[in-house]
């Protein structure tokens, strides 16, 4: 367009690179009159040449008037490759977002998909009357209660985690004595686990009162021992802790798994986001889980740290402020 707009005006306009090949617009026959702006000049990654397409002419108004001329290719040459940047930029960006939205589409389709299968085999079993053993009865009752859970626990997540988004969600702050309310949380995530031993609970020595909606709370802290537990080896502990330092409770989840590499530590609590390792290893998920408790913690006046080095395991710590003592 701007190249255009100097052939109007009688002038030749060309680009070249710090190498001086020509990268837009046409070459300037040698020894011809021109002007020349340099990178420093323009702001531009490239060298800026001008010269009169009839060098016979009168050159001298040209070369009077390159100076504000020179300025209005400059600006033009400018705003045009930015806004270009901005454009591609853009749609960079919407298809990684459309990217991360079809994988999330995907893994919460999955994610029903498997509890819903085993409910319909077992029930079409115990409609048919094929289970007749009572005891085997009573554990596929126990089967079917836990995938119930675990389909209410899913629909209520992306439910909280779209009101979250949408800046209306709401909590009720009350104040929580943090042993019992780990305790509690770590019994029920046990039930979860085909080897509740797994789990390895350290409640620390003295109570710990915080502020907390104990529901919000409660979905922040299943989501990592949920992210541990699928992270970690079949057999290899997770470990959940209380402790507290300087003026802050930490409820703190180890698990003995692979480990984040350092280029992805800084994108795991971005919404949709999963590792390739989650996507390698094709791991269970979401990618709202990490998002949904660092929103959480946030939203409790506190924040997620995260210490993990490939082969050494992750340790997530949400972080809170200590109320001090219990009020009635």
């Amino acid at each position: 367009m701007w190249l255009k707009f100097g052939a109007g005006l009688g002038l030749n306009v060309a680009l070249h690179d710090a190498s001086g090949k020509l990268v837009l617009g046409r070459d300037i026959p040698a020894g011809q009159p021109r002007a020349v702006r340099n990178t420093f000049d323009t702001g531009l990654p490239w060298i800026l040449h001008i010269s009169n397409t009839d060098p016979a002419g009168d050159s001298g108004l040209w070369l009077r008037s390159r100076t504000p001329l020179m300025a209005a290719f400059a600006l033009a040459a400018a705003l045009f490759l930015a806004g270009g940047f901005l454009v591609v930029r853009s749609l960079l960006r919407e298809l990684a977002v459309g990217r991360l939205q079809s994988d999330f589409v995907s893994s919460v389709s999955h994610e029903f998909r498997s509890p819903l299968a085993s409910m319909r085999h077992l029930t079409g079993l115990l409609r048919e009357g094929a289970v007749t053993n009572e005891s085997r009865r009573a554990q596929y009752y126990d089967v079917l209660d836990r995938e119930t859970e675990r389909l209410h626990r899913l629909v209520e997540s992306l439910l909280d985690f779209r009101r979250m988004q949408a800046g209306k969600a709401s909590y009720n702050f009350i104040a929580i004595e943090l042993r019992e309310f780990a305790t509690e949380a770590a019994a029920d995530f046990r039930n979860e686990l085909a080897d509740p031993g797994r789990l390895e609970f350290e409640p620390g020595p003295d109570p710990l009162f915080v502020n907390a909606d104990a529901n919000a709370l409660s979905t922040a802290l299943h989501n990592l021992l949920d992210n541990a537990a699928k992270y970690s080896p079949p057999g290899l502990a997770i470990r959940l802790s209380v402790r507290s330092g300087n003026g802050e409770a930490c409820l703190e989840v180890a698990d003995s798994g692979l480990g984040i590499p350092a280029a992805e530590q800084r994108k795991i609590f971005n919404a949709f986001y999963r590792g390739e390792d989650a996507k390698a290893r094709r791991v269970k998920g979401t990618g709202i889980g990490l998002a949904m408790a660092a929103e959480i913690a946030a939203a409790h006046g506190g924040r997620i740290t995260l210490a993990s080095e490939p082969g050494a395991g992750s340790r997530f710590t949400i972080v809170l402020p200590i109320r001090g003592q219990k009020q009635e």
